[in-house]
């Protein structure tokens, strides 16, 4: 999540310190409540919000559900991934509430053009696997939040081509965020994709 303007609003320390020994839905939160907070105090302009690594070995039993009985790699190979209720799906959408709660707090924080920090910012979620049961790098799913300051199309859908490689969109919300002298990102030295 990379902030164009920066919040430089009025900050205050923040409630207490969430202690320690938290469960992991606790230390989530309070870590998305920190991502807030150093926003908006303009402390950072750049945030790497990370729930898992590459490997996701982590159980999820804190869900109470009978289909979340294994971690969450293991589940992305079960036989039942593509249902709707699957423990795999299950998963993701936990996961997906998670981010969506930093991102409505985001947006609840005003800054002094008017616009949320989410509204100034980019935030982009994504997975390096388009399958998780075959771990392929096609079809990645990728989604962006926010509009740079209205430098970068909101609300859209985009589907590209095949083996479209990601990069280009790196060097175009990099670009919208006023960092010009980017014109290509990682191995496949792609260019700014145009989105229109």
């Amino acid at each position: 999540m990379v902030a164009q303007t920066g919040g430089g609003l009025t900050c205050g320390q923040g409630a207490m310190p969430p202690g320690s020994g938290l469960d992991y839905p606790t230390r989530v939160k309070a870590m998305a409540d920190l991502v807030v907070l150093a926003l908006t105090c303009d402390v950072t302009r750049s945030v790497m919000f990370q729930l898992s690594c590459y490997r996701n070995d982590t159980m999820y039993g804190f869900m109470n559900d009978p289909k979340v009985n294994d971690n969450h790699h293991s589940l992305s190979h079960a036989a039942d991934t593509h249902s709707a209720d699957s423990g795999w799906r299950k998963v993701n959408r936990w996961i997906f509430n998670q981010i969506f709660y930093l991102l409505s707090k985001l947006d609840a924080v005003k800054e002094p053009n008017g616009l949320s920090i989410l509204d100034n910012s980019l935030a982009v979620y994504n997975s390096d696997c388009g399958d998780g049961a075959s771990h392929d790098h096609k079809n990645l799913p990728v989604v962006v939040w926010g509009s740079a300051a209205g430098q970068f199309p909101a609300g859209r859908f985009f589907k590209f081509p095949t083996n479209t490689p990601a990069n280009g969109l790196y060097v175009t919300m990099l670009n919208a965020l006023g960092v010009d002298n980017v014109k290509t990102f990682g191995e496949k030295q792609t260019g700014p994709l145009t989105l229109a």
